[in-house]
């Protein structure tokens, strides 16, 4: 502006040429380039948008009844990335901690990991290791040198063509913060006799999936799901790399230091299927969040005390349900 005060009005005409040039020369915005992959992706809020239009945020204390999951995308001469993700009870899924490794061997950058959540005194609900580390080389497999250093017990991720284009619609509805338009049609009414025919030919599954037409969608308040902490630099300065594939429609090509990506393909599946209830649960957590709302407008400390001894103990009671997580047990230590 100093050297070209015309310079704002200038763009005003670019931007009915290319608005993907535009936001970039106006804004700063240069995620929306042509061929951009995650174009939603805000590390910082632009002008216009709405308050929740933000992905990359400062880090805050995370609560320690908030189950955390882990994701790791393995690679010796490639990039190890791994990425810890907390879900918290509205079911946002905030990325809160990064490391990355290159060129060192498994016992090097397993042993991290534990040292990590032993000094953090976290314990990680759930572990996803990327599929090639289920392939033999000729010794030990990757997944169990991983599981003997690490005393986790990872999952396999899906890496096969289609999962890596599903994997990255999941990061776009990871990262959506603009609310669902609905499609209803208001001119439809619910027809007892269609229902009544579908339940005698289609079974119940038939019948409630045509109830939710009728349903009213409720209100989306937790967009974007994705929240990421600024310490995680690798992650967010990758993100804005990616590009769609010129053969592989709806693809990302490929290139150095795109693991990051892929590791957020399986962060983000596997906190789906966490929120779904699939490899556990958030009741604790939501429990709790109630728990302590309800001390923070009562002032009640007394009845706080005696709601969380309640509901440790009946979490504990159901913990042999659960899916082992580890080869130490979740109580070994007391829970402050």
């Amino acid at each position: 502006m100093e050297y070209d005060p015309l310079y704002v009005k200038k763009l005003e005409i670019l931007k009915e040429v290319s608005e993907a040039e535009y936001k970039a020369k106006r804004y700063g915005d240069w995620h929306a380039y042509k061929g951009s992959v995650f174009t939603t992706f805000r590390p910082i809020r632009f002008p216009g948008e709405p308050d929740n239009a933000l992905h990359v945020i400062k880090p805050f204390q995370v609560p320690e009844w908030w189950p955390k999951l882990l994701s790791i995308d393995w690679g010796k001469r490639a990039m190890c990335h791994a990425m810890w993700i907390a879900i918290a009870p509205n079911h946002k899924a905030y990325i809160y901690r990064e490391r990355a490794w290159y060129g060192r061997d498994i016992p090097y950058w397993a042993s991290e990991i534990r040292q990590i959540n032993d000094e953090s005194n976290e314990t990680i609900i759930h572990t996803t290791l990327c599929g090639s580390a289920w392939q033999s080389r000729g010794g030990e497999l990757i997944c169990d040198e991983f599981q003997k250093y690490s005393d986790l017990i990872p999952s396999s991720s899906e890496n096969t063509p289609g999962s890596r284009v599903a994997g990255i619609q999941l990061i776009h509805d990871f990262m959506r913060w603009e609310k669902k338009i609905s499609l209803k049609t208001k001119n439809e009414f619910y027809d007892m006799v269609a229902a009544q025919e579908i339940y005698r030919n289609y079974g119940p599954n038939a019948l409630e999936n045509y109830k939710k037409q009728f349903y009213d969608e409720p209100e989306e308040e937790n967009l974007p799901i994705l929240q990421i902490f600024d310490t995680c630099k690798i992650l967010i300065d990758t993100i804005p790399m990616a590009i769609y594939d010129d053969k592989k429609i709806e693809d990302i090509t490929e290139f150095d230091g795109d693991d990051p990506l892929d590791n957020l393909r399986y962060a983000c599946k596997a906190a789906k299927r966490f929120i779904a209830g699939e490899i556990g649960n958030l009741s604790y957590a939501e429990k709790v969040q109630d728990i302590i709302a309800r001390r923070d407008e009562t002032q009640d400390v007394t009845t706080f005390y005696r709601q969380m001894e309640a509901i440790e103990r009946q979490n504990i009671s159901t913990m042999s349900d659960c899916i082992p997580v580890s080869r130490r047990s979740r109580f070994n230590r007391r829970v402050h």
